[in-house]
This record gives structure tokens, sequence and C-alpha cells, in this order.
């Protein structure tokens, strides 16, 4: 189950299944929900002395925040309510719920105290597709400037359940405790700003079965370990012609450095021979910082005399590319071929520019900024907009796309979303990495969208080991080739 990730309206289905199914009424799931938050709450805080403080806004998820209120009070833990409404705004089970607090005080917000141990936001949850009105974002402010712990039901305030794009100043919560399913908003966009430590409060234990039993597809995957399943097995009486050609074309004049992190990428992933093509004058003896990398000179004759040979199991072209070196007819003979290749940097520029359409055994790694040629979309609208932005990319390129940032995205026959990776890796080189990890996986046999899954959570989970050992910050892109064999060789 938290694999799955689903938006905010078929998230709100699930609600409806699952309340029929126990036969509930939707008060009383609203109860179930507050009391396993509360449980875990308590859990982490259980010093009688500790001070929460509930802000609720006018809906359910208001309501959520009563009923947690009401069983903090009623087991003797110090609570107060800051409501952003007067009494006659709230109706339903968001009212039933203010309506069993008689005994808990209500502040106002210029009164958040400094003792506070624990600030829980209940004001909106999944439903907020509008920018955050003038109360709340004071509310939200002075909670955000508060040392206390913050806790967000289901989603942050100010952060859209499902794109991830934000309204306002949002809550930044420390940890958010999501109930039933995962919301697809809290892993893309700029969620990871604003969620903290993610927690699946799953209320039930068959939602699962009953999300299979009603043929519900879920918005979303996250990747995680299985993601290893698609490297390609090996044999102890492999060669390296056995383990896969990879051709990089990139590394030209001033750029030399993307191709051969790519390089080097590749063959920490496991292929056997990477060669580098590039502009004639740029290699010299021991300029290559890679001994095992087979370089020669680049031309488009010779592009297309090795592509037409099939010397090559898979081709990655981009990294360290200008605009001007590969010729139209060249490229699109690459585009073309049936060879798996990844498109990346450079080549990007290419697609956009003589406005091909049509990919064959392609894996797309754009960017934001990259993306933005492909779709003319600005980059602005793109972080807002991650999910509808790939899919237009797939749905144009006909191609595995892999739209890379916080949160990267794949989209294959299904949509697959990476929660692993850390604000390190926000430095040069390390797309070009991600694109030598995932070209080696072709050569040695993976499909574009085995790859591209692959790849991607090698080249997070690499970058993460190495945080655990030295941090996140100051770490570049060759940090991360060092780590893949462990992530490979679990």
């Amino acid at each position: 189950m938290e694999r799955f990730l689903y938006d905010s309206k078929i998230s709100n289905e699930i609600d409806h299944l699952l309340i029929k199914k126990h036969e509930l009424t939707s008060f009383q799931l609203m109860t179930l929900a507050s009391r396993d938050i509360f449980n875990k709450i308590i859990h982490q805080f259980n010093d009688k002395n500790n001070l929460f403080i509930i802000l609720c806004g006018p809906g359910n998820n208001g309501g959520d925040g009563f009923c947690l209120a009401k069983f903090l009070s009623d087991n003797n833990y110090k609570v107060k309510v800051i409501k952003t409404h007067p009494k006659e705004s709230f109706h339903g089970d968001a009212l039933k719920a203010l309506q069993g607090l008689d005994a808990i005080d209500e502040i106002f917000v210029n009164e958040i105290p400094n003792s506070v141990t624990v600030i829980v936001d209940a004001l909106f949850g999944t439903g907020l597709n509008r920018q955050l009105d003038q109360c709340s974002q004071s509310l939200i402010d002075a909670a955000n400037e508060s040392n206390a712990f913050r806790i967000a039901i289901d989603v942050p305030s100010g952060l859209c359940g499902t794109s991830g794009r934000i309204f306002g100043r949002p809550f930044k919560a420390d940890q958010t405790m999501t109930l039933i399913c995962n919301k697809v908003g809290l892993f893309i966009g700029f969620a990871r700003e604003f969620t903290g430590k993610i927690d699946l409060i799953p209320i039930f234990n068959d939602t699962t079965a009953l999300i299979a039993e009603k043929k519900i597809k879920p918005k979303a995957l996250k990747i995680n370990q299985s993601a290893l399943d698609f490297i390609p097995p090996s044999k102890e009486t492999d060669h390296k012609h056995k383990r896969g050609k990879v051709l990089i074309i990139g590394g030209f004049t001033g750029m030399k450095g993307a191709a051969f992190l790519a390089a080097k990428a590749a063959y920490r992933s496991g292929c056997g021979l990477v060669y580098i093509a590039s502009d004639n004058h740029h290699f010299s003896p021991g300029e290559t910082f890679l001994d095992e990398s087979l370089t020669f000179s680049y031309s488009n004759d010779l592009l297309i005399e090795k592509i037409n040979k099939g010397e090559f199991d898979a081709i990655l072209i981009g990294p360290g590319l200008y605009e001007d070196a590969v010729s139209e007819v060249a490229f699109r003979l690459l585009i073309e071929s049936k060879v798996k290749k990844v498109i990346d940097a450079g080549a990007i520029s290419l697609l956009a520019k003589w406005d091909l359409s049509h990919l064959d055994n392609a894996v797309l790694t754009p960017h934001h900024g990259e993306a933005s040629r492909l779709i003319n979309l600005s980059s602005e609208v793109i972080k807002n907009n991650t999910m509808e932005s790939l899919i237009a990319i797939q749905e144009k390129y006909n191609s595995v796309t892999v739209l890379k940032g916080a949160g990267t995205l794949i989209a294959t026959d299904d949509i697959y979303i990476c929660v692993d990776g850390h604000k390190g890796m926000a430095t040069a080189g390390t797309g070009d990495v991600l694109a030598g990890i995932t070209v080696s996986l072709l050569a040695q046999g993976a499909s574009c969208k085995q790859a591209a899954i692959a790849g991607t959570y090698i080249h997070s989970k690499a970058a993460d080991y190495y945080a655990q050992d030295n941090g996140k910050l100051g770490m570049i892109a060759s940090d991360i080739i060092d780590y893949i064999p462990k992530v490979i060789n679990v």
C-alpha cells in the first residue's frame, strides 16, 4: 500500500468505499483517523507536561483536528485549539467534532506561547486548490516561526495533494501523517520542502484488498529496492563484450568532464566497454581521467557507419555536446535506429531544434529547463505541473521519459516517482552520472523502462549512501559514482 500514490479525488473515493464496506458514518471514520493520529503522536510525545496546539480549518481536516484535540484532552494532555473561522462557519462532521470541545481552551494566533511542544496543522488537508486566505497564512507563518515540532494531518496546508504545487507559504511540517493512502502531491513538485517525514496512517488493514477489488489504479508508484530486479544478471564466465558496449557521443571542447562522468558511471554500473566519440583535437594521452574508456574522433559519417554496422548495444548522446556538432542526417539516423539510446543534455536541444517527435527505443532525461524546450512551456509552469508536463513529453516523443528534479518522475506504461536522493544532488554533473548509469543498463540488456527505473533508483540511492557517510552538502557528482557498487551489490 505504501508504494501506491493517489490524487486527492481518488483518495476521497477510497474514503467513501471504506465507509460503505465497514458500515460507518463519515464522522466515525473521522474519529478513527484521529484516534490513530493521537496514538502515534503520544508514542513520540508522551510527557503530560507537553503543550499541543491544534490549528483547525472549517472543513473535514479541521474536524480531524478537533477530534484529535478531544482525544488529547480526554487523556489528560494539555491542548489548545486555534480555529480560523467562527463556530457558525462550521458544518457537518467538522461542526459535530467542534461541539465536543467545550472544555478545551481556544487561543488566537498572537497567543502562541513559546512553551508549545507540538503544533498540529489541521487547516485544509487535501482540499486546498487556491491561494491561502490572509488569516490562514498569518497562522501558518506564526507556526513556521515557532520552535515547536510541527505535524501536518494528511497534507501540509498550502501544498496541493495532487500536484505538489504551493499556494502561498505552506505549513512547514517536520512530519506529515497522511490518512488511508499516500497522496502523490506529497512526493512531487515543491513537496520535499514542506512534508518532513511522511507516515501513512492506514486506519484499516483491508484497504489494499479493497482497492484491488475495485480495480482503482494509482496515479503513480514509488520506486523502491525492487527496481534492482531490473539489473540484467551476469555470469561468472562473461567477458567484456558480453557485458555490453556503450557509445557516448559528447565531451566536446570545454565539456569533456560530462562524458567522462557518464563513462565512469556506466562502468561502475556493470557494462563491459565504453567508447567516447568527441571532437578530433580534444583528447591526448593522460587526459581522459578514465583509463578504461576508449575514445575516437567524432564525425557524422563515422557515426552513421558504426550505427549501420550495429557496433554498440546502447548509445548515450548529449553530455557535453554542442548543438552544431551533429548533423541533422546523422542525428535522425540515430533517433530512428533500433539501437537503444539515452538522449540527454545537448541532444535534447537538437530534438527541439529539428522538431523530432517519434523516438524508437529511447530514454529521454530532461531537467525542467530542458523540458521547457521540448513542450514550449516555461520552467516555472513545469515546476508547478510536473506530472502533466511529464505526460506531455512522453506523449509527444513516444519514449520513456525521466523528468529530473526533487521527486524525479518517470513515464512508462505507468508513472513512477523517486522518493530517494537529497538536496546535495543539485550540483554539476549529476545528470551525466544518471545518463551513464541508464545507458549501461540498456547495454547490458535492460529495456528502456527497466533501465530508467533502475537507473534512477541506483543514482539516488548512491547519493543517499554517500550522505550517510559524509553528509549532504559538499557532495560532487563523482562521489555518487563511487557509491554505485554499494547499491547494486546488495
